[in-house]
């Protein structure tokens, strides 16, 4: 069986295993529903510089990969609607929405968040 054979179990139990070396837990509060903690990468590295917003302060933004599953991750997104509790790069607890859905298959959701 080949990666893209069985990507949905192969991402689930390779990258977002849970064990915290390319994955780490979030709290992701779909649109009108409970908040839960999932394993997600997170990829807060530095993109481009972000956007200017109305105060004229750049927003931060990371990209996100989650599991494309009802249990350990999200079989829909609402973009800016949905909210991500995460950890910033420099170890602050921030609310990120999700403003653009990179990517996504049978495994994964590749998102772009700003907080």
């Amino acid at each position: 069986m080949t990666f893209k054979d069985d990507l949905l179990t192969d991402a689930k139990n390779v990258f977002l295993a849970g064990d915290n070396e390319l994955d780490e837990s979030v709290t992701y509060t779909p649109s009108g529903e409970s908040a839960r903690t999932i394993n997600v990468i997170l990829n807060k590295d530095a993109l481009q510089p972000g956007k200017e917003g109305k105060s004229l302060a750049l927003i931060n933004q990371a990209e996100m990969y989650i599991a494309n599953d009802a249990t350990e991750g999200v079989t829909s997104i609402n973009r800016t609607a949905d909210r991500v509790a995460i950890t910033d790069r420099d170890g602050t607890a921030q609310t990120a929405r999700v403003v653009r859905i990179i990517g996504s298959n049978a495994g994964m959701w590749h998102v772009l968040i700003e907080w």
